[in-house]
């Protein structure tokens, strides 16, 4: 599991799982989901495809239920989440691009200690990634200047310490969505 920032920087990164785990017992088990208070400020969360649950912390796709369409907004809101998700697929594709080990480690696991060599390979890709990794040319205050510009200070989602906010598990999705469509994204 891989969280990097707009700039594609890896901010945080954990391996080691078989590949047959659902994503949302990886993300239950990671140092983030389990103190989350120490890692989010009340305006931070991450954005998922939908096979992590919404939280307050985590703010997921929508999936349609089996053989049915999502409703129009919702898709609105997946289209616009795909277009910032993109990045966490671009940091894929340059890991592979500058570490080509990633893509075909042949390393017969028998033990503990061969299951820690590969973790221990591509935690040290993902390192040197951010030390290649040249962000975009603007600057990141341009970015914050926008985002400061759309929102409310007043709004108790902002401004509030997140452990007061009674959240349900997909408030802050929705609240995103309202805003989307409100504002015609």
């Amino acid at each position: 599991m891989i969280i990097c920032n707009d700039e594609a920087k890896i901010l945080y990164a954990y391996s080691g799982w078989p590949a047959n785990v659902h994503d949302q017992r990886v993300w239950r088990n990671t140092i983030i989901a389990k103190n989350p208070l120490t890692y989010f400020s009340p305006r931070e969360y991450i954005l998922s495809d939908s096979a992590l649950a919404p939280s307050n912390y985590v703010v997921p796709s929508f999936k349609a239920p089996p053989m049915t369409s999502l409703p129009e907004d919702q898709e609105h809101f997946n289209k616009h989440l795909a277009s910032v998700r993109i990045k966490i697929e671009h940091v894929n594709g340059l890991l592979k691009g500058r570490f080509p080990i990633l893509k075909n480690m042949n390393i017969n696991i028998k033990k503990d200690k061969d299951v820690m060599k590969v973790v221990r390979v591509f935690m040290a890709c993902c390192i040197l990634h951010n030390f290649l990794h040249v962000p975009g040319e603007l600057p990141h205050e341009f970015y914050e200047s926008i985002i400061e510009d759309l929102i409310d200070e007043d709004d108790p989602e902002f401004t509030d310490d997140i452990s007061v906010i009674n959240w349900d598990n997909d408030s802050r999705r929705r609240s995103i969505m309202e805003f989307l469509l409100d504002y015609k994204y």
